[in-house]
C-alpha cells in the first residue's frame, strides 16, 4: 500500500481476497441470483429490486424484501460485501435464502387510512408495527449479465426498455454508462 500511495491518484493495489469483488464490478456479469440490496436503517439487508429474467425474479423475491439468512447464517451485521460474497458462487449451485416479507394487515390498513381526530392526536399516536412473512426460497445461482448502458428514463419493465431522447425532434439523446 505504501508503494502504491507514491503513484497517482488513479493506481490502486486489489488484494487477492478483493478480486473477485473487483472482477464483478468490472466485467458486467456475475455468477449470482441476480438481486440489487441495500442496508436499512436497522442494518437489515433489503432488496431494491430483483433484476428481471434472473433466478430471484423467477423465485418470486421482491422488492422491499428483507434477507434474513444465507444458507442458514443470519445476514444481520453483515456488510454488502459480505452479503455478496455469500450469495454469489459457482454457476448451477443452490442457494438458500431466509426472507421477512412485509405483509399488508387489514386493520393496519384501515386505521391508517383513518383520519386522526387533531394533529396533537396524531402526533402522538404510536405507528403500527409492520408484520412480516418468513420463508425459505432454494435459489439455483446463474451467469447474470448487468446492463451498464442507459437511458433518459425507463419506457418498459425490462433491463432494456428505455428511452434514449430527450428531445425527441431535435435528435438529443441520453446515455447514461453505470459502470466504465
Amino acid at each position: 500500500n505504501g508503494a502504491i500511495d507514491q503513484l497517482d491518484e488513479f493506481s490502486a493495489i486489489i488484494w487477492p481476497d478483493e478480486l473477485n469483488r473487483f472482477n464483478r464490478n468490472t466485467q458486467g456479469k456475475f455468477v449470482g441470483v441476480g438481486v440489487q440490496i441495500e442496508l436499512d436503517d436497522q442494518s437489515n439487508v433489503r432488496v431494491v429490486t430483483p433484476l428481471e429474467g434472473t433466478p430471484a425474479f423467477r423465485a418470486g423475491i421482491r422488492a422491499g424484501d428483507l434477507i434474513k439468512k444465507i444458507n442458514g447464517k443470519s445476514a444481520y451485521g453483515m456488510s454488502i460485501d459480505q452479503v455478496v460474497d455469500n450469495i454469489t458462487g459457482p454457476d448451477g449451485t443452490q442457494v438458500t435464502l431466509t426472507l421477512d416479507r412485509p405483509i399488508d394487515d387489514e386493520t393496519t390498513a384501515q386505521a391508517a387510512a383513518e383520519p386522526a381526530a387533531s394533529k396533537a392526536d396524531a402526533k402522538d399516536a404510536p405507528k403500527p408495527e409492520r408484520k412480516y412473512q418468513e420463508m425459505e426460497l432454494a435459489v439455483t445461482r446463474q451467469l447474470i449479465n448487468v446492463v451498464s448502458v442507459k437511458g433518459w428514463k425507463r419506457s418498459g419493465a425490462r433491463e432494456d426498455d428505455w428511452s434514449w431522447f430527450i428531445d425527441p425532434e431535435n435528435h438529443i439523446g441520453y446515455v447514461r454508462l453505470t459502470q466504465f
